[in-house]
């Protein structure tokens, strides 16, 4: 099969690395542009650009699908699928057209349980001790195409959404494969009309830490937010403090909420929250024991 890859950041590399270790051709690439990194300002081009051109592969960069040299393009090169992994541009129903079989999608969550911008880390978020990683045959609206391929994951207590990311990119690569390698065998199944929800970008707001709620959801917010954005709270003096790992102990004892104890457990609705992993504003993450070593905070 000739396919046309198109995806951009880390989460794209081992479904791009699969296909090209298999028998079909890959002829282009598509992916964001270079952007600017580091202190120089220097433009670096994405992970996907940077695998395809070691295997000379070409890479096109469009900041937008929408025009008419784009679809000659994508024309001329007369592929059978695209394969969209994380790529971060809309594709028009034009582009969708193209392909002979069309064009596969590789979502992260349960479908429709998630649909949307940031189903990994909503998935985190909302408790769930499960999902499904699906391959879906895309069409024009957001997440709503038909399922043709799909395995559960069980999802740890303690799995982070960095944890979970890496093990969806690892099980979507099989399973993207599997499904060009098997296409004409699959039966593809309607997604269900009930259960449907929609996993909103991450706003600023929900990553502060409310102490006024229950220890698990705050929990499970850490969780979703690890490795980033990450979650955050502020001592008295406002200065900001992210959690990337906690414990929560369950309690009755009451105490003002967002109180810090001197072996920094902090109060919350139900119990008590002890962060394992947390990052002072302008410093490096440690562990608690670290960072109590070089300072202790309190809350009145």
């Amino acid at each position: 099969m000739k396919i046309i890859f198109m995806g951009s950041p880390d989460f794209a590399v081992p479904g791009l690395q699969k296909l090209i270790a298999s028998n079909h051709i890959i002829s282009a690439c598509f992916t964001r542009e270079a952007k600017p990194k580091n202190r120089g300002k220097k433009l670096s081009d994405t992970v996907v650009a940077k695998i395809a051109k070691s295997h000379n592969i070409a890479v096109y960069t469009p900041n937008t699908l929408k025009s008419d040299e784009v679809k000659q393009k994508i024309i001329s090169l007369a592929p059978d699928f695209l394969v969209v992994i994380a790529y971060g541009l809309l594709l028009p129903k034009e582009i969708l057209a193209i392909p002979k079989y069309g064009a596969l999608n590789l979502h992260p969550s349960k479908l429709p349980r998630f649909r949307g911008a940031a189903p990994i880390q909503r998935t985190i978020m909302a408790g769930d001790t499960e999902t499904e990683i699906c391959i879906m045959q895309m069409n024009q609206k957001l997440d709503e195409g038909d399922i043709l391929l799909s395995q559960k994951l069980i999802i740890g207590d303690n799995m982070t959404a960095g944890e979970l990311h890496d093990k969806a990119a690892i099980i979507g690569a099989d399973l993207m494969l599997q499904t060009i390698d098997n296409y004409h065998n699959i039966i593809p199944q309607k997604q269900s009309e009930a259960g449907i929800s929609y996993a909103k970008k991450i706003t600023k707001s929900e990553t502060k830490i409310d102490f006024s709620k229950d220890g698990k959801e705050i929990i499970n917010l850490v969780r979703g937010l690890n490795p980033t954005p990450g979650a955050y709270f502020e001592d008295k003096k406002n200065i900001r403090y992210k959690i990337f790992a906690a414990e929560f102990v369950e309690s009755s004892y009451q105490e003002k909420l967002g109180k810090i104890t001197k072996d920094f457990h902090i109060f919350c609705k139900n119990g008590k929250i002890t962060p394992k992993i947390i990052q002072k504003s302008g410093h490096q993450k440690m562990s608690l024991e670290e960072f109590i070593r070089g300072q202790v905070i309190f809350s009145e």
